[in-house]
């Protein structure tokens, strides 16, 4: 999971710009992370996923994150 993780945030860090491309891989990052019941960080990426599925109205990845989200509260 490390590794992987670590790929992600690289190519991340890479690619900076808002598009649901990336809002996909934030949501989908901080869904595997919350269901492989991992202590490793996914709130960063759920909200950073949240803001810019709102940024590009893409109102499936906003609920997607909303609902993540409480389940990690």
């Amino acid at each position: 999971m490390d590794e992987g993780r670590r790929w992600l945030t690289k190519t991340l860090r890479h690619h900076p710009g808002p598009s649901l491309a990336r809002v996909m891989a934030l949501t989908g990052a901080g869904g595997w992370l919350t269901f492989s019941r991992t202590r490793m960080p996914r709130e960063g990426f759920l909200v950073e996923g949240l803001a810019l599925a709102r940024e590009c109205g893409d109102v499936w990845s906003t609920a997607w994150a909303l609902h993540l989200l409480g389940r990690v509260a």
